[in-house]
């Protein structure tokens, strides 16, 4: 970590666990050595990825569409208390 500025190890320190999973997937590390980490691990990996240049975003043809999926969920959701209500009010 002695390669980063103090500014770009305090904004990995910054990161949520969650986010930080997501970056070191995307940046090709394997989901079962993310899985047997603890959170300060998550940001060691991290901090080496980006010191090691692996902080770059994977193409966007291989991403998955997440806004869409995003959208899909809350479409879901605001379907179902929809109904909810409708049921209630009924």
């Amino acid at each position: 970590m002695e390669v980063l500025s103090k500014d770009e190890i305090s904004a990995i320190r910054k990161l949520s666990s969650a986010r930080l999973i997501t970056k070191l997937s995307q940046s090709g590390v394997d989901e079962e050595t993310v899985d047997a980490m603890d959170p300060e691990a998550f940001v060691a990996a991290w901090a080496e990825c980006v010191a090691s240049g692996k902080d770059t975003e994977t193409p966007a043809e291989t991403q998955e569409p997440q806004d869409s999926l995003y959208e899909m969920k809350w479409i879901i959701f605001t379907s179902n208390v929809s109904n909810i209500i409708i049921t209630k009010q009924q």
